[in-house]
């Protein structure tokens, strides 16, 4: 089954950058993630001009299951 491009994507409105550039998560995300305060996130610029915030202590399961995805399309490239 293919996916749609971007379906898993929701808003949650917006966010502010603050004097000293600290920027607020909206309370439903953090809910989400189930992140306290203090938690440290991995921050992504991306060539689209997002910036992405990973949960730190989630960022290596994460690529972990990357690279088990990327694992299964490598024999195409053979």
């Amino acid at each position: 089954m293919r996916t749609k491009p971007f379906q898993d994507i929701t808003s949650f409105g917006t966010a502010t950058i603050g004097e000293r550039g600290q920027v607020v998560i909206p309370a439903e995300i953090r809910k989400r993630l189930r992140v306290k305060n203090g938690e440290r996130f991995i921050v992504f610029f991306a060539h689209s001009e997002a910036v992405i915030f990973i949960p730190a202590n989630r960022f290596g399961k994460m690529i972990s299951e990357f690279d088990k995805k990327l694992a299964k399309f490598k024999h195409l490239t053979k």
